[in-house]
């Protein structure tokens, strides 16, 4: 039987820059596992939580141990650590300094930031994923962060409700060798690669990556924001994760997934767009699969979502093979028809009554067969090339794309 080993962290009452919805978002997420997964035959649900209102608090060191609850997961089970707290900055020393910068980003537990505190860094949780994943090479690993390393100052919350999970930046300088997991050894592997560089003689460090999938609440240079909704304070992202994964019942891609929760999180909040990080030698093909489960599924489906401009729009385009007429049968809604692709990557589509704006729906298409694909070549070409190009054009016959050179086309 498969079984769903979740550990879920949220915090909010840190003694600086308290957060209000962090457990809010945990309460969520163990919800809809509960409901999705546990009342599925054939499937276990085992959770472990760590918020500030457990008898279990989220210090450093229980979270470092929390990831001890995956030991049972054997081969079809899924791991998911899930975080909703502050994320944060830490100087880095000398050997990380071949990255961006010369910080390591963080997550802030409980005790963090109180004297003798220090916060868990990114390479310090990559170790405890590595760790666990080498030993369980066919078990399924999930992380979903919902917090920010966006370098800048947390703001306090401002008119409009909307308040940043981000903490300044911590100040202490740990040494590599006091970093969780230096001196291990796991199947004759060390997650910590250290390397001299022979041009500048400088001492380098590389980092084992075990297999996984990083749902990430807003990309590196943006905060990850919470906000009131419906009464209650909820982080954005995983507001907007868990509406939609409850409208799809947990059958959904993460590529889907992603796409989905990006549009709903754009209607709350500015400057935060969520990323799908796939880990490791984890395949791309990984993305079209159902998420938690790993199901496949069909990529004969689309978004249909609200736009000012175009209204209702279909999150595919010419680029996917789309063309005016195609049929689009949205879920919970009925069928109508793509009326134009202004966009590569988009098509617009006729409203059926009933629809509303603030809502994201999910649609399968059917294409019409041997529609012709407008594609066009930039004016600065090389001259060379292009003949090549055309040559090649010319003699393919009747091929299912046609190419043309066209100074006023779209070029990607």
């Amino acid at each position: 039987m498969p079984a769903i080993y979740a550990l879920l962290v949220g915090i909010n009452k840190y003694s600086r820059n308290p957060l209000s919805g962090c457990i809010n978002d945990v309460n969520a997420v163990e919800e809809f596992l509960k409901k999705t997964y546990g009342s599925q035959p054939g499937f276990s649900v085992n959770i472990r939580r760590l918020t500030d209102e457990d008898e279990t608090q989220p210090t450093r060191a229980n979270v470092i141990a929390g990831f001890d609850y995956f030991d049972p997961a054997t081969d079809g089970d899924t791991c998911l650590f899930y975080y909703s707290g502050h994320g944060s900055y830490c100087p880095a020393p000398r050997e990380f300094w071949n990255e961006t910068d010369s910080k390591s980003e963080s997550f802030v537990c409980i005790d963090s930031r109180e004297e003798g505190g220090r916060d868990l860094l990114d390479k310090e949780a990559g170790f405890l994923l590595w760790k666990t994943i080498e030993t369980k090479k066919n078990t399924r690993f999930i992380v979903i962060t919902d917090c920010c390393h966006s370098g800048t100052i947390t703001k306090n919350i401002d008119d409009s409700g909307i308040k940043d999970r981000m903490m300044p930046d911590a100040t202490t300088l740990k040494p590599l060798t006091e970093y969780l997991g230096f001196d291990t050894t796991i199947n004759g592997k060390k997650y910590y690669d250290l390397a001299t560089d022979s041009a500048s003689g400088q001492t380098r460090v590389q980092f084992r990556e075990g297999n996984h999938i990083h749902l990430a609440a807003s990309r590196d240079n943006q905060t990850a924001k919470e906000l009131k909704i419906d009464g209650q304070t909820r982080g954005a992202f995983t507001h907007s994760l868990l509406k939609t994964l409850y409208v799809a019942n947990g059958r959904i891609s993460y590529r889907s997934l992603l796409q989905k929760t990006n549009l709903l999180v754009r209607g709350l909040v500015a400057d935060q767009h969520p990323g799908l990080h796939l880990n490791g030698a984890t395949e791309a093909a990984i993305a079209d699969q159902s998420f938690m489960t790993g199901v496949s599924l069909s990529d004969n489906t689309a978004l249909v979502y609200h736009d000012a401009r175009w209204r209702w729009c279909l999150k595919a385009g010419s680029i996917h093979g789309i063309t005016t007429g195609d049929e689009v049968d949205i879920e919970g809604v009925g069928k109508t028809k793509v009326t134009g692709t202004p966009a590569p990557d988009f098509s617009t589509i006729a409203e059926i009554p009933g629809m509303t704006s603030t809502n994201v729906y999910q649609a399968t298409l059917t294409r019409q067969p041997n529609q012709p694909l407008e594609v066009n070549v930039d004016p600065a070409i090389n001259a060379e090339l292009l003949a090549m190009i055309e040559q090649a054009s010319a003699a393919s016959g009747n091929a299912g794309y046609v190419l043309s050179k066209n100074d006023g086309g779209r070029f990607i």
